[in-house]
């Protein structure tokens, strides 16, 4: 018998950018407390794409602008 995933609902979800000088950008995305393993739904799909957006924008920048060495975590305004 398979189990499937445990699902949790999401609150207030919150996202950052992570940008990496070798170009390994990330978008990190959780919810209050903490939930990586999250089940987003319909309602949550606007808060989703303007993350993605602001995620988009913000390596565009960063690949296309000066040299940086360190790691830097820029955090992602989120609306509901």
């Amino acid at each position: 018998m398979t189990r499937h995933a445990p699902r949790y609902q999401t609150g207030e979800i919150v996202a950052r950018c992570v940008l990496d000088p070798n170009g390994g950008h990330r978008l990190e995305v959780e919810t209050t407390g903490g939930i990586m393993i999250a089940c987003y739904g319909v309602e949550n799909l606007p808060s989703l794409e303007s993350a993605i957006e602001q995620f988009r924008a913000l390596i565009t920048r960063a690949d296309g602008g000066p040299d940086f060495h360190n790691r830097r975590v820029i955090p992602i305004e989120v609306s509901r």
